[in-house]
């Protein structure tokens, strides 16, 4: 019954499309692709410090593979599924909980958590981006309304858990040896990939989360992890690893299998531009 009061709410929603809109709740979908996380932790490691952008990268990456591991549990259709006439982009996965919710709910919920300084700034940030990202994925007909809301109180439910025991979870770590670390952050994601080793989307959340894991152990191990960095060697530093991310996808379509792109730019910003940059300030120095 609500499946189909909610499709002529899709309905009457999709009689107000126009070629601005379009445009525009289309360039949101880019927001759901790896590559603008990718883009996004970066920003977050060079500005903020390499914990906040690995911590970001950990929160946004295993929320998203826990959220497609339930869409395979539940099964449930998208609006265009049961309604042939309904405009939409390509999508091949299943509904509940909608990932765009997830993301909405997780960066913005994140992002007023953390920008206390500038509460109504961040509360105005996160609330357009938490909105625009949500209404999207319902005027493009990829999600049912309910799909959206799963994915809120599951996006909101990871950054609790986040908030909550994150530290504590650093703090065990840390009195750990690097090998148990990685051990967790390679194991865990080759299981979900081999349950599902032909699903393209899965297939870059688990590597990029194993590219992750082997460069932070790399850069640890040989103290590559930076500190206290000037601000202008952290522009040069972002310049670096920008241009090489792009030059590494863009060799990467062509000579790599597509599936090793993630893991690759991944490993390249957590150790191989340290190591980069680490060898420029010897150099420099002497």
């Amino acid at each position: 019954m609500f499946y189909q009061i909610e499709l002529e709410w899709i309905q009457a929603i999709q009689t107000i499309h126009t070629v601005f809109l379009n445009h525009f709740f289309y360039l949101w979908n880019y927001v759901e692709t790896t590559y603008f996380y990718y883009f996004l932790v970066l920003f977050v490691w060079i500005w903020f410090g390499w914990k906040w952008g690995a911590r970001l990268f950990y929160l946004i990456f295993s929320a998203n593979l826990l959220c497609y591991y339930l869409k395979d549990i539940i099964q449930s259709p998208r609006p265009f599924q049961m309604l042939e006439n309904i405009a939409h982009p390509e999508v091949i996965s299943f509904g509940l909980p909608s990932g765009a919710g997830v993301n909405a709910a997780l960066l913005s919920g994140l992002l007023i958590f953390l920008w206390k300084q500038h509460k109504t700034l961040a509360w105005i940030i996160g609330g357009l981006f938490f909105s625009l990202l949500s209404f999207s994925r319902i005027y493009l007909g990829v999600h049912f309304f309910h799909d959206i809301i799963g994915g809120w109180i599951l996006g909101f439910l990871v950054l609790w858990a986040f908030i909550s025991f994150g530290p504590r979870i650093e703090k065990q770590l840390k009195k750990r040896p690097l090998w148990v670390f990685f051990l967790i952050g390679e194991l865990f994601p080759l299981s979900i990939y081999l349950q599902y080793p032909s699903d393209i989307l899965l297939r870059e959340i688990t590597f990029s989360l194993m590219g992750m894991t082997a460069g932070l152990v790399l850069s640890a191990k040989y103290h590559l992890l930076p500190s206290n960095i000037p601000i202008s060697d952290r522009k040069l530093e972002g310049c670096i690893t920008f241009l090489g991310s792009i030059l590494l996808t863009m060799v990467g379509i062509f000579w790599v299998h597509r599936s090793l792109i993630p893991f690759v730019v991944i490993v390249w910003f957590s150790v191989g531009s340290l190591y980069l940059f680490r060898l420029k300030n010897h150099y420099f120095h002497y």
